[in-house]
């Protein structure tokens, strides 16, 4: 298989884990290097990366989980129809499970398998206070 374009994607549980400094550190590390991306931003409170890279990021709303289905199909659609080897998802927190949920329902492994496109999920690691 030979992937041509891989897709990142930050899903967490908890809010103030840098989720949105990870993604920013990311296209800037991409920009450095001179390889194309584009973005989208799911976290509708705050379109904080959509804010910033306003002509490369498109803001997608998640609500309940049938919206969040209907939003991820589209973003999909277009980060497979794309020619940009790289995509940057920005997450909100705590919709972790509607964006993971979605994306069984939808088989997104699979079908970006099939279109030469890999998935690679960034996790955040936290220690609850004592």
């Amino acid at each position: 298989m030979n992937i041509t374009r891989r897709i990142h994607l930050t899903p967490q549980c908890k809010g103030n884990l840098r989720k949105s400094f990870e993604s920013e550190f990311r296209v800037a590390w991409l920009d450095r290097l001179g390889v194309a991306w584009n973005g989208s931003d799911l976290d509708d409170r705050h379109h904080t990366f959509a804010n910033r890279h306003r002509e490369i990021v498109r803001s997608y709303q998640l609500a309940n989980e049938h919206e969040s289905k209907t939003a991820l199909l589209s973003l999909f659609r277009r980060v497979l129809k794309d020619t940009a080897p790289i995509h940057v998802i920005d997450t909100r927190a705590q919709a972790d499970a509607l964006i993971l949920n979605a994306l069984e329902k939808m088989q997104a492994p699979d079908v970006c398998a099939e279109q030469d496109a890999r998935l690679t999920f960034f996790l955040a690691a936290y220690r609850r206070p004592r």
